[in-house]
């Protein structure tokens, strides 16, 4: 498996992801169906354009796997946006590869709330907020 910096062919595939399995996420909240994509959606858009990073990771094949989406606070602590891994391949060990691209003092804080980030994340802090400010 390959960790690689995100390219715009991969576009699609990370906003679908995390558009899709956030929306069915039980911390998305109450944001209706009509306005979600495009609130999320320029979201996503303002945290690449204030400079968040983004890794995606990849099979033998080019198969697109997983990504993650991160930064790092003013002060230097890690923060990951999202982190997404597709679910057939959630046994393996491709959190730990995406987490491996965050730089940054960690274990530092993440901004969207999902039922996997518990498990992969342990130790890191919830602060939405930051998203918001980029």
């Amino acid at each position: 498996m390959l960790v690689r910096p995100f390219e715009p062919m991969d576009f699609n595939y990370v906003i679908s992801g995390w558009l899709k399995s956030y929306r069915k996420s039980d911390f998305a909240g109450v944001v209706s169906n009509d306005i979600y994509y495009a609130t999320y959606l320029h979201t996503i858009e303002s945290l690449i354009k204030s400079g968040a990073d983004i890794h995606v990771c990849q099979d033998e094949e080019g198969k697109l796997l997983g990504f993650i989406c991160h930064s790092v606070t003013d002060d230097g602590y890690a923060v990951i946006h999202y982190i997404y891994v597709n679910k057939d391949w959630r046994d393996f060990d491709i959190y730990h590869l995406l987490q491996d691209e965050v730089l940054g003092i960690s274990p530092g804080f993440y901004t969207f709330r999902t039922k996997e980030i518990h498990r992969v994340l342990a130790g890191w802090r919830f602060a939405p907020e930051i998203a918001r400010r980029k």
